[in-house]
C-alpha cells in the first residue's frame, strides 16, 4: 500500500516503528475515552499499553495493518485491523473477513474526514486480501462512533448484554 493523499490537510500511510511514540498518544486518548465511560471495564493507564514489540510485529505482519493519518508531520489518527478466518463451527459458514480492532482520531482533528479515509483504506486492503466484509465492535456508550459506522453502511450483527448482580 502506498501513501494516499486524501486532502491537502493530511496523508494516510502505513505506520512505521518510528511512529511508536505518536501512535501511543493516539491509543492513550482512545483508551482514556473508554476508561472514562466504562470504569467498571477499563481503567486509565498513563504508560504505553501497547508494547513497542507488539506494534513492530503488527507493522511487519502480512495479516495485520496499522495505518496512520499524518498532518504536518504529526500523527493525528490511526486504524489497526487484522485479516481473519472464522473458526470451523458446525452449522456456521466459513468466511474470511477483516476485524477492525481500533480506530482513533485525536479530538481536535475529528470532523475532517480522517476517520472515513482510514476506514476506506482498510476496506480496500481487505478486498485486496480476498475478504468480502469488515467487522468491528463498538461499545453502546459511544454513540458518536455508532453513528459514524452506520453512516458508512455498517449494521449491527449481534448484541452483547450484561447485568450487574451486586
Amino acid at each position: 500500500m502506498h501513501d494516499i493523499i486524501n486532502s491537502m490537510d493530511y496523508i494516510i500511510r502505513q505506520a512505521k516503528i518510528d511512529d511508536f511514540d505518536q501512535l501511543s498518544e493516539v491509543f492513550r486518548e482512545l483508551d482514556h475515552l473508554h476508561a472514562d465511560a466504562l470504569p467498571q471495564v477499563f481503567y486509565r493507564l498513563d504508560e504505553q499499553v501497547r508494547s513497542r514489540e507488539s506494534i513492530e510485529n503488527a507493522i511487519e505482519s502480512d495479516n495485520l495493518i496499522i495505518l496512520v493519518a499524518e498532518c504536518n508531520g504529526q500523527i493525528v489518527g490511526l486504524i489497526n485491523a487484522a485479516n481473519r478466518e472464522s473458526p470451523a463451527f458446525p452449522g456456521m459458514v466459513r468466511r474470511k473477513y477483516t476485524w477492525i480492532e481500533n480506530i482513533g482520531i485525536k479530538s481536535e482533528f475529528r470532523g475532517m474526514g480522517i476517520g472515513r479515509a482510514l476506514m476506506k483504506c482498510v476496506e480496500d486492503w481487505s478486498l485486496e486480501l480476498g475478504c468480502d466484509r469488515c467487522e468491528l465492535n463498538v461499545w453502546e456508550f459511544n454513540t458518536g462512533a455508532i453513528d459514524f459506522y452506520e453512516e458508512l453502511g455498517y449494521e449491527p450483527a449481534s448484541r452483547r448484554m450484561w447485568k450487574k448482580l451486586k
